[in-house]
């Protein structure tokens, strides 16, 4: 989550865009070699959203580093009558699901392993062989 006004703020912009950047950094080196889809959350865009550039740098840090990135902005509160409080959420949520539901392993395998190779059924077919 990126605080959307800094993006935005001529004094700011080029600090809050390092930090992000940084920010993007970290994350492709904490989760390499198999990074999910993130989402980047820009913040009060009753503010203003953040501008293309902004984003299309962003989206080249995320590109560098082999990450599939979707950007998304939010208000959740409101300053003004041209933005109301909570827009954005609903798409936010909306595309975590999406995220979450596009790839991932299945949780558990069936294993192809026959009954010979299986110890415990090993040690049950044994122990009734004794009896």
């Amino acid at each position: 989550m990126v605080d959307g006004e800094k993006l935005n703020a001529p004094e700011t912009r080029n600090y809050s865009l390092h930090r992000t950047t940084l920010l993007i950094q970290r994350v492709a080196a904490f989760l390499a070699p198999r990074i999910p889809p993130v989402i980047l959350v820009t913040t009060r865009r009753d503010r203003g959203a953040p501008k293309p550039e902004t984003l299309r740098a962003l989206q080249e840090e995320a590109n560098r580093h082999r990450m599939d990135i979707t950007i998304k902005s939010i208000a959740s509160f409101t300053d003004g009558a041209h933005v109301a409080a909570g827009a954005g959420i609903a798409d936010l949520i909306a595309s975590t699901f999406a995220a979450r539901s596009t790839n991932h392993p299945e949780f558990w395998p069936d294993s192809q392993i026959g009954a010979a190779e299986r110890s415990i059924l090993r040690f049950r077919m044994v122990v009734n062989a004794r009896q």
